[in-house]
C-alpha cells in the first residue's frame, strides 16, 4: 500500500500530474456542489459555496502557474484547497442530520476527496519548493572569510 502511495505522489509530482490535479480537482469541486443539497446537508454554511468557488479559480491559477513554471502560483491552490479539504470534512460532520443512506455516501465521497487532495496538495507543495529553489539565488558556499581593506584606509581625519 505505502509503496502504490510513494508512487502516486511521484506521478502528482510532475508538470503533468499537477495539472491533472487542477482539473480533478475542479471536478470534484463540482460533484461537491451539485450534490450539496442532497447528499450533503448544508445548515447555515454558505462559506462552503464561496470557497469552493475560490477553489475552482485557484484551480485555474494552478494549471496557469505549471504551464508557465511560475512557482507563485501553485500557493494560492494550496491554501484554497486546504480550506476545501476542511470544508468537506465540516459538510460531512453537519451530514449527520439526514438519513443513514446518505451518511455513508457522504462519509464515503469524503473519505475519497480528502484522501486525494492531501496527496495532490503535499505533491504540489514538494514541486512548489523545487521549483523555488531553482529559481532563487545561491548562497556561496566559500569558507573564507570575506575580503576587507585595510582598517587604515576606512579612517577619516580631520
Amino acid at each position: 500500500m505505502w509503496s502504490f502511495i510513494a508512487k502516486m505522489l511521484k506521478m502528482l509530482e510532475s508538470k503533468r500530474g499537477i495539472i491533472a490535479s487542477g482539473v480533478i480537482s475542479i471536478a470534484m469541486v463540482i460533484i461537491f456542489l451539485s450534490l450539496q443539497r442532497t447528499v450533503f446537508y448544508m445548515y447555515g454554511g454558505e462559506i462552503v459555496f464561496h470557497i469552493s468557488g475560490i477553489e475552482i479559480f485557484a484551480s485555474i491559477v494552478l494549471i496557469v502557474g505549471v504551464l508557465k513554471d511560475k512557482h507563485q502560483f501553485l500557493l494560492p491552490w494550496m491554501i484554497m484547497t486546504a480550506l476545501f479539504i476542511y470544508s468537506l470534512i465540516y459538510t460531512a460532520i453537519e451530514s449527520f442530520y439526514i438519513e443513514i443512506y446518505f451518511q455513508v455516501i457522504a462519509w464515503f465521497l469524503v473519505l475519497i476527496f480528502t484522501s486525494y487532495l492531501s496527496c495532490a496538495l503535499y505533491a504540489v507543495y514538494n514541486k512548489f519548493q523545487e521549483m523555488r529553489s531553482a529559481t532563487s539565488p545561491a548562497i556561496s558556499q566559500s569558507t573564507a572569510p570575506p575580503a576587507y581593506s585595510p582598517i587604515d584606509e576606512k579612517m577619516i581625519r580631520v
